[in-house]
């Protein structure tokens, strides 16, 4: 299903009853990323996941923009245009960037966020000032068309692959080449220099739940991630895997998912 959003034109889908659950994707990702996923979570919520502007089926009109204004519309049209209330938003990686926002864009109809190992860099700056000299390498690099440097540096960036995970198909893999260069082009600075209003999120602190992986415990996406909780004072849910936990992982990834949305009663 696709819906209209300014010079985007976003590609979605629904499945399941009950509450809506919303699902923002990160780099190199899409509704196929979540696909295992929503099968799990079906069960228990309607649940949404859609391609991110020039992302996947997701396509933009010449001078659209990218911006992380921009995308947040996106999830608030989705919300909007499909009149859906008390939203459970979760967003992986740079999706949980958006999810923040969205959360703060339109409250009155969310009623709890959880993000996993969203990239909020701003944060930790202090204690890792080399992150940031990583950022300026990471785009004179694209800015030189240097992509198999950016693409493998990114890749450690964010951790090992789960070796319990099932491998993907090449396809599957071409896909993920045609949304890094996206990722890489257009979005790369906009979530790397990404600063929360910190303020905002902790007097609604309650509505929102942190969660990192306990394989992936050193990695900047995890530090980032606790800095931002322990500025905000929300909870830090921990669960036993890497980075890319929803796709290697889904059911152990919905476990923790069900687990933290049935603390809070929802």
């Amino acid at each position: 299903m696709y819906l209209k959003n300014g010079k985007a034109t976003i590609y979605y889908e629904r499945s399941g009853h009950g509450r809506p659950l919303l699902i923002v994707h990160g780099a190199i990702e899409g509704t196929r990323y979540f696909r295992e996923l929503v099968e799990i979570l079906r069960d228990y919520y309607e649940v949404f996941t859609y391609d991110r502007r020039g992302n996947g089926r997701s396509t933009c009109e010449t001078g659209a923009s990218y911006e992380l204004e921009a995308q947040v519309s996106d999830a608030v049209a989705i919300i909007k245009q499909l009149s859906l209330s008390e939203v459970v938003l979760i967003g992986h990686s740079a999706g949980g960037t958006i999810a923040l926002e969205t959360f703060k864009a339109v409250s009155a109809d969310i009623a709890h966020v959880i993000i996993y190992e969203t990239p909020i860099y701003t944060l930790i700056k202090d204690e890792k000032p080399e992150l940031y000299e990583w950022v300026s390498r990471m785009i004179a690099m694209r800015d030189e068309g240097k992509m198999k440097e950016v693409s493998k540096e990114f890749a450690m960036s964010i951790g090992q692959m789960d070796t319990r995970a099932r491998k993907k198909e090449p396809y599957e893999k071409a896909l993920d080449r045609e949304d890094f260069k996206h990722f890489i082009k257009y979005e790369f600075p906009v979530f790397s220099y990404y600063s929360p209003d910190t303020e905002f999120f902790r007097i609604n602190s309650s509505y929102i739940s942190v969660m990192v992986g306990d394989r992936s415990a050193d990695s900047n996406l995890s530090w980032a991630s606790q800095k931002f909780a322990e500025t905000i004072g929300s909870r830090v849910f921990h669960v036993a895997g890497y980075h890319n936990l929803p796709y290697d992982l889904p059911l152990d990834f919905a476990v923790g998912v069900l687990g933290i949305l049935r603390y809070h009663g929802l």
